[in-house]
């Protein structure tokens, strides 16, 4: 594999690339991401692994501050899994928030994320974090089209993203993004990847001591017991009748937190059950619905959902 810290390095080695899996990460890799690299591999001639830390999509500077860094060993990782048509891209702050664009493209126009994708789950709480996350993957994705610092935009260049479905708000709003600005991009979302327990696999799980990892897989576990409740539901319910009415849903969420509230360690962020397509309300159109929620335990917040077809 090919390690590349600047953006013009990066560049000449994709000069003679049509087609790249791209795998955006903050790294502290976990068998979630490598889900995703291997999937890239599969599906793609060359594939390129960010590693980079965004303070823009941090709201909160001691979670900036705490996050999670080791980046020998990520390579270490991924050294295991890459070929010599792949690369890795460590770019330090001051390289990002240098880099100009060198094609006048319509790509690096700011990007308005549509208020029904933005208003609700963790964009309630975290004032700036996606126009952060939208920033940042729009300038991975304009260094990715250009084929070096000295040649303008490849129109013929193909990339396939590939994200995380734990993570569901983002994966949303950078599939409007990729709709809007990029015509060359499409977006794989990959299914959650959970520890043997079921708590799904992040980053922040390191800094939970064991106990803390007991308790945080109750969050699955509430959800998984909306998820029977639903599907029950809607199998005791005429398939002509709409099962789910606003009622259903409210009193389920607050059986969710109720549950959830009886751990003293937990503090609740939001719990929320809502139309899986365009994160609206539910209606009598939804076809299928996304049950998620963010919880505290200490200061070490961790987002899960789960996806119920009907």
């Amino acid at each position: 594999m090919h390690i590349f810290y600047t953006i013009s390095d990066l560049q000449t080695f994709l000069k003679d690339k049509s087609k790249i899996g791209f795998v955006p990460t903050m790294g502290y890799l976990h068998e979630g991401h490598l889900s995703l690299v291997k999937k890239s591999l599969k599906q793609n001639p060359c594939t390129v692994i960010s590693i980079y830390v965004n303070p823009s999509q941090f709201n909160n500077k001691n979670d900036l501050k705490n996050y999670p860094r080791d980046e020998k060993k990520d390579l270490q990782m991924l050294k295991k899994i890459l070929g010599q048509n792949d690369c890795v891209f460590l770019p330090n702050e001051k390289e990002i928030n240098g880099y100009k664009s060198k094609s006048n493209n319509s790509h690096y126009r700011l990007f308005c994320i549509p208020s029904h994708l933005k208003n609700c789950l963790c964009g309630q709480t975290r004032p700036g974090h996606f126009e952060g996350v939208c920033e940042i993957i729009t300038k991975f994705l304009t260094i990715l089209h250009e084929s070096s610092a000295f040649i303008s935009l490849r129109t013929d260049r193909r990339i396939n993203m590939y994200l995380g479905k734990k993570d569901y708000q983002q994966l949303k709003i950078l599939e409007s993004l990729i709709k809007s600005k990029f015509k060359n991009v499409r977006i794989i979302g990959c299914p959650i990847i959970r520890e043997k327990n079921g708590l799904a696999m992040s980053s922040r799980n390191v800094r939970l001591d064991p106990k803390q990892r007991q308790i945080a897989v109750n969050l699955y576990k509430e959800l998984l017991n909306a998820k029977q409740n639903l599907k029950t539901q809607n199998v005791k319910t005429d398939c002509n009748v709409f099962p789910f009415t606003s009622s259903k849903i409210s009193n389920l969420t607050n059986q969710i937190i109720s549950n959830l509230e009886k751990n003293p360690e937990i503090k609740i962020d939001y719990i929320e059950i809502k139309d899986a397509n365009d994160l609206r309300k539910i209606s009598k159109k939804t076809k299928k619905i996304i049950i998620a929620g963010a919880i505290f335990i200490k200061n070490i917040r961790l987002i899960d959902n789960i996806l119920l077809r009907f």
